[in-house]
């Protein structure tokens, strides 16, 4: 594949906004000191060569182009190979990664109960919910000849699926998963998905490692609702148990505020009364110390006049 094509179909130049799916701000020019047409297939440009908003605008086509196709589809403008080639086109776009709403259009579905394009409707629903190991793996479901660009396309799909799953990957488990042999072409195929906005993620070379942040989901088959359903259960019946617990310990802790208070409460009652005992007994003991020093000396009534003076000067 020459280095100004991309999958075979999409020329990479300043007019075209359907390769900046795969353009990333640089950070890749930087890292391998070039701008390279890689070993996966796919060519890799500075993200100053088409802007920032590009990005989202192709994105958005995609999605308009993938609204027509099932516009026509369903208004029967497509049939037999047209319509396998609108399909099998659609698989191998970059950024779009949900295919349920191609299932959903009755000509489509159709395919399946047509010995010739059953292999395209197996392709479709591999896409929407398989994974490279699926297709590896079993060989005995009809399919059609996958390009390079299905086939880079179904291994992205898988990373998501991984990620969607684990926050945090090793480059081994996805080097077997996707028959990856060296580390180059998988962090190739990692960084093809962060630059096609489908994954948020950073690489970990020292442990080789892929941390992921954000994915994009992918469809969700109907034979996978009953366990989503189930995990959601059990974490709204966590959540629950989790909102008990707390109302308990605020509980607890409103009870525990409620007896600090009450035996505050009771200490200084306890030192109030404490304290009155104590005048009381201080009061009566100087009261029997002026009257046993005033019989001393009855007589005296200069005596008598000292002794309350000094009392009342203290």
């Amino acid at each position: 594949m020459p280095p100004g094509d991309w999958m075979g179909s999409v020329k990479i130049n300043k007019s075209s906004a359907a390769i900046v799916a795969v353009i990333g701000p640089g950070r890749y020019k930087t890292a391998r000191g070039r701008r390279s047409h890689n070993s996966l297939g796919y060519h890799l440009a500075s993200y100053d060569e088409f802007g920032p908003c590009r990005c989202r605008v192709v994105r958005e086509g995609l999605m308009e182009a993938l609204e027509r196709a099932c516009i026509m589809a369903s208004t029967g403008d497509l049939r037999g190979q047209g319509l396998a080639h609108v399909v099998m086109d659609s698989l191998k776009q970059p950024g779009l990664y949900t295919f349920d709403r191609l299932l959903r259009v009755r000509q489509i579905d159709e395919m399946k109960h047509s010995a010739e394009y059953l292999p395209v409707h197996n392709a479709l629903r591999l896409f929407a919910y398989g994974t490279y190991s699926d297709y590896r793996d079993n060989r005995s479901t009809p399919l059609p000849d996958l390009s390079p660009a299905h086939i880079l396309k179904l291994k992205a799909l898988t990373v998501l699926s991984y990620a969607s799953r684990c926050k945090r990957i090793r480059y081994g488990d996805l080097m077997q998963e996707l028959d990856i042999d060296n580390v180059r072409d998988l962090e190739d195929l990692v960084i093809f998905c962060i630059y096609d906005g489908s994954l948020h993620a950073k690489l970990d070379q020292t442990e080789s490692c892929v941390d992921i942040l954000k994915v994009e989901s992918r469809d969700v088959a109907a034979g996978e609702i009953p366990e989503m359903v189930a995990q959601l259960k059990t974490w709204t019946k966590s959540c629950k148990d989790l909102a008990n617990n707390i109302g308990n310990m605020a509980d607890a802790i409103e009870r525990h505020e409620a007896q600090r208070r009450e035996h505050a409460e009771r200490v200084q009652k306890h030192l109030k009364l404490a304290e009155e005992d104590y005048i009381e007994s201080v009061s009566k003991k100087q009261g029997s110390h002026e009257s046993a020093m005033m019989v001393d000396d009855d007589s005296d009534p200069g005596f008598r006049y000292a002794m309350q003076e000094s009392l009342r000067m203290r």
